[in-house]
């Protein structure tokens, strides 16, 4: 299973243990663990530092006319690369991807411009927009949220009790470590979320 955010690695580095095939819980499982955990601060952030695909995404024809560019769509994600633009012609939807003369996309900030739709009356779901999005470097603070978030749940499941180095840390302080752990997470992620606004 493939990885972005974060390797097993880096949680094995962090929690001062050895992950491996025959280790408990195995490489295989902290990976699966790792993906949930990527789908979680997508989810979270409204941004994704991996390529994403979107398929569908419905989109009603604007009131509002841009001299120059079109109607506007906005997309719901940024850093997006088109894959296909389809239009509603009343009983189907033609693909007009091709087209290039009739539509401009700034990717970075998921904006997407159709021109000769000014006089249309069908406005509802009238585009269907096909994209991938998602950045291609991903931040450390991003890494530092997917190892705690994974951590977290691995200690949460109870596996990781026997191996833990336990010394002075009993219960009450790993407790206080997790809640510091999910501190640092939400705070990362509330600094790398969109602000989305609803129309």
């Amino acid at each position: 299973m493939a990885t972005t955010y974060c390797s097993v690695g880096d949680v094995a580095d962090f929690l001062n243990v050895a992950i491996d095939e025959n280790s408990k819980p195995n490489k295989i499982q902290v990976e699966k663990l790792i993906n949930r955990s990527e789908d979680k601060i997508d989810n979270r952030t409204g941004r994704a530092w991996r390529s994403i695909t979107v398929t569908n995404e419905y989109k009603r024809l604007p009131n509002t006319y841009i001299y120059g560019r079109g109607h506007m769509l906005d997309l719901r994600y940024r850093n997006v690369v088109l894959t296909k633009i389809e239009v509603w012609n009343g009983t189907s939807y033609d693909d007009v991807t091709a087209m290039t003369t009739d539509y401009t996309l700034i990717a970075e900030l998921g904006q997407l411009f159709i021109r000769g739709y000014i006089f249309s009356i069908i406005r509802a779901q009238r585009f269907r927009i096909s994209y991938t999005y998602g950045e291609t470097v991903v931040p450390k603070d991003i890494t530092e949220a997917c190892v705690k978030m994974v951590s977290i749940e691995l200690i949460n499941t109870g596996w990781l009790y026997d191996l833990l180095p336990s010394g002075t840390m009993d219960q009450k302080s790993r407790e206080t470590t997790i809640n510091q752990w999910k501190e640092d997470v939400d705070e990362i992620i509330s600094r790398r979320a969109e602000i989305v606004l609803v129309d």
